[in-house]
């Protein structure tokens, strides 16, 4: 008179009087489980992270029938790529009844990098120069760093990832580096680059001395 499986059974009653004579009447047992598993937390936590973020609990929910059931998903575990994904969990009781949960997983870079700027540069041109053109880099950024990844360093002068080559005229450009990162946060460094024209002064009187020479407009004359 007990049923443990799903399934659907008859019983056969038999009544039998002082006589005996009989009767045979049939019942029907169904056993139907048509309840899903409930998720053991309504709310799923979102997972975060700057550079990659990873689930690493798998949820449980309670079922009627069969206790705890630990959900089952055919997404990805492990983002590492800036974004906002969908997890979608499912919970199956093996009777035919399922129940799905969405589960938030964000890569989102906040952290902007860091830049170190070169200093002030002063540039005194030589005799026949009208310009100064960089060479190498002199001009570049010391050093960038990032929690996750540069993707990108350019400059206001030439839009370039580097100075080498750039042309500065004379008198005092100002230089802006922006370096940006995989989650697009921006830090700049500024800096001024002066390019002082070439000035002569001829030492045509004996026992001057002018210093210094070429100067950049301000000079000392010694007379001992």
């Amino acid at each position: 008179l007990t049923y443990t499986s799903q399934g659907t059974y008859s019983i056969t009653w038999t009544y039998t009087n002082l006589a005996g004579t009989t009767l045979t009447q049939y019942q029907t047992v169904i056993i139907d489980d048509i309840s899903a598993p409930i998720p053991d937390n309504p709310n799923l936590p979102d997972i975060t992270g700057e550079c990659s973020a990873e689930v690493t609990t798998t949820p449980t929910a309670t079922d009627n029938c069969i206790g705890t059931v630990n959900g089952t998903t055919n997404d990805p575990l492990y983002y590492d790529q800036q974004g906002t994904y969908n997890v979608i969990w499912i919970y199956d009781d093996t009777y035919g009844n399922t129940y799905s949960q969405t589960q938030t997983v964000i890569v989102d870079d906040t952290t902007s990098p860091t830049i170190i700027c070169p200093d002030d540069q002063i540039i005194n041109l030589q005799e026949g120069q009208t310009e100064y053109i960089v060479q190498g880099i002199e001009f570049d950024p010391v050093s960038t760093e990032d929690n996750c990844e540069v993707i990108e360093i350019i400059n206001n002068h030439n839009s370039l990832e580097t100075l080498d080559g750039a042309t500065f005229p004379i008198g005092t450009t100002t230089v802006t580096w922006t370096v940006t990162d995989i989650g697009e946060n921006t830090t700049d460094c500024i800096f001024d680059v002066t390019v002082n024209e070439y000035v002569n002064i001829k030492e045509e009187v004996s026992k001057i001395l002018i210093i210094p020479n070429p100067s950049t407009g301000e000079f000392t004359i010694d007379l001992s």
